[in-house]
C-alpha cells in the first residue's frame, strides 16, 4: 500500500471592503493507492480539483504531490483513522518538496493556524533570486565567511575587490572551509591546505601531491555571486530577476551604514510584510519612536507593476525620538518600495528639508523556510546632518532601535509565514500592501509551476 497527499489550490478576487482581494482556498487529503501509477494519482487529484472547485466555486489554480509518497507506514494513518497524534514516517528531502507542520485550523479565533507546506514551485523560485549572504565589510575583515540560503551551507571568501561563493565543504574529506584562510589570493582548507582560486573555485594546490594535478572531483561548486549595497548576493541557481535599481547608492551626496545580520524564526513574507507596516508604529515602537506616534492609517492605493510594488503615505511620528528631534521623527512622507519576493525600501521626505532611505532584505537559512536572516542598511543625504544635525552613525543606533522591537514580535506571530491564503485571516483598510503583496509573490510562484512535470 502507498499513501500520496496532494493539495488542490483554487482562487478567485473578491472585494473586501472597497480593496481588491486574491482568496486562496487550499485544500488536501491523503489517499491510498496500490502503487505509484500515475494513472491513480491523477484520478485521485481530479477528485481534489472536483471537490475543490464545487466548494469553492472558483477555477482551480494548480493541484500537485506535496508530500514524498511512502510505502506500508507502520507508524502513520491518515487523519480520519484515529484522533490521536501520529509523527509521519520520516522522508528524504528532495528538491522542490518541503514538508512542514501539518495544516491546523483555518479560520480566526485563538486556535493556532499552522505553517503549510511551502509549494514545490515556491521552492523553484526561491533558489533563482538574488538573497545576500554576508555584509561586504565582513568578508573584507576577515577573508572567509559562512553563509547559507535555503538551508544550503555555503563559503563566501574574498580576494581584492571580488567575493566569491562556493559550496561549504571541502571535496576532499568535508572541512568546513569557513573556519579556512586565504592563503596566496586561494581559499585554504584547514584539514589538509588544499586551496581553491577565487572566481572559479579550481583546486590549485594539494600540499600533500606538490608534484601532481588535483585529483579529479577537488573543485568547489561555485554559485552566482555579486556585490551590491554593500553586501555580498548569491543565488542556489542561475537568478532570473535582476536587483532593484536604487539611485541614491550611486548618488555621492549619499552616506549609508549597514546593520548587522540577525537570524529570526520567521518567514520570508512575515518580516517583508512587517517592515511595510505602518499601523504598529504607535503600539510596537512606544519605546524607540515615542508616545505620540499617528495611529490611523490615510488610504492609499499600491501601484503593482510586474514584481514591483510601490505607494507613498505622509505620517507623524510624533516628533519626540532622537531627543526631540522634531525634524526627523515628526511629519514626514513616505515613500514604499518592494520587489517581490524580499527586496524593500522606504525613503522619507523630511518637511524641513532632507532625506533617509531605509533598505531592508532577508534570506531563507531553512530549507522549510521558517527561518531567515535578516540584512538591512540605511542611508541620509548631506542635508540631514547639516539642517537636523543627525550623522549616519546616529540614525544607524535609532534604526537598530526599532527593528529590535521588531523583532520581539515577530518571533511570536503564528503562523510562522504569513498565509498566501488571505481567506485565513481579518484584514483592514491599511492592509491593502500585504494583500497586493501576497498576490504578486504568488504570481510569482506561479511563473515556476507552468514549468514543473505533472507529478
Amino acid at each position: 500500500m502507498t499513501w500520496i497527499e496532494v493539495t488542490s489550490l483554487a482562487s478567485r478576487d473578491v472585494e473586501c471592503g472597497g480593496i481588491r482581494c486574491l482568496v486562496i482556498r487550499s485544500l488536501r487529503a491523503t489517499f491510498s493507492i496500490s502503487s505509484r501509477q500515475p494513472v491513480g494519482i491523477a484520478v485521485e487529484t481530479s477528485k481534489l480539483n472536483q471537490l475543490n472547485r464545487d466548494a469553492f466555486d472558483a477555477p482551480v489554480r494548480k493541484a500537485s504531490v506535496t508530500s514524498d509518497i511512502w510505502s506500508s507506514p507502520s507508524a502513520w494513518r491518515p487523519p480520519w483513522q484515529g484522533t490521536d497524534p501520529v509523527p509521519a514516517p520520516a522522508c528524504p528531502l528532495k528538491r522542490g518538496t518541503i514538508t512542514r507542520a501539518p495544516i491546523g485550523h483555518h479560520g480566526s479565533g485563538t486556535t493556532e493556524r499552522k505553517d503549510e507546506p511551502v509549494l514545490p514551485a515556491e521552492y523553484d523560485m526561491l533558489r533563482h533570486v538574488w538573497f545576500p549572504v554576508a555584509r561586504v565589510e565582513d568578508v573584507a575583515e576577515t577573508g572567509v565567511f559562512g553563509a547559507n540560503i535555503l538551508g544550503e551551507q555555503l563559503v563566501v571568501y574574498r580576494v581584492g575587490a571580488v567575493s566569491t561563493v562556493a559550496g561549504a565543504y571541502c571535496p576532499h574529506r568535508g572541512m568546513t572551509l569557513s573556519l579556512g584562510q586565504l592563503t596566496q589570493d586561494c581559499l585554504e582548507c584547514p584539514y589538509h591546505g588544499w586551496r581553491f582560486a577565487p572566481g572559479t573555485g579550481a583546486c590549485t594546490a594539494v600540499p600533500s601531491l606538490p608534484d601532481r594535478p588535483p585529483p579529479p572531483r577537488s573543485d568547489l561548486r561555485v554559485y552566482p555571486s555579486t556585490e551590491a549595497y554593500g553586501h555580498v548576493w548569491a543565488a542556489l541557481e542561475t537568478p532570473e530577476l535582476d536587483l532593484p535599481d536604487l539611485p541614491e547608492a550611486r548618488d555621492p551626496d549619499w552616506r549609508f551604514a549597514h546593520g548587522g545580520p540577525t537570524d529570526l524564526t520567521c518567514g520570508l513574507r512575515q518580516i517583508t510584510e512587517n517592515f511595510r507596516d505602518m499601523s504598529h508604529f504607535a503600539f510596537v515602537h512606544r519605546v524607540s519612536m515615542g508616545p505620540n506616534v499617528q495611529q490611523v492609517v490615510d488610504p492609499y492605493r499600491v501601484e503593482h507593476g510586474g514584481t514591483e510594488l510601490r505607494w507613498a503615505l505622509d505620517v507623524d511620528l510624533g516628533g519626540t525620538a532622537l531627543s526631540g528631534n522634531s525634524g526627523l521623527a515628526g511629519k514626514q512622507a513616505f515613500s514604499f518600495f518592494v520587489s517581490v519576493p524580499m527586496f524593500a525600501t522606504v525613503r522619507a521626505d523630511f518637511p524641513g528639508g532632507g532625506h533617509s532611505l531605509v533598505i531592508q532584505f532577508a534570506t531563507p537559512i531553512s530549507a522549510d523556510g521558517l527561518r531567515v536572516r535578516h540584512f538591512w542598511s540605511i542611508g541620509i543625504d548631506s542635508a540631514v546632518p547639516e539642517l537636523h544635525g543627525a550623522d549616519i552613525a546616529q540614525m544607524r543606533q535609532w534604526e537598530q532601535e526599532i527593528f529590535d522591537e521588531d523583532f520581539v514580535i515577530l518571533d511570536k506571530l503564528r503562523p510562522i509565514e504569513a498565509p498566501l491564503d488571505s481567506h485565513s485571516q481579518a484584514h483592514t483598510r491599511s492592509d491593502k500592501f500585504s494583500l497586493e503583496y501576497r498576490r504578486a509573490y504568488l504570481e510569482l510562484v506561479e511563473r515556476y509551476a507552468t514549468r514543473r512535470p505533472a507529478a
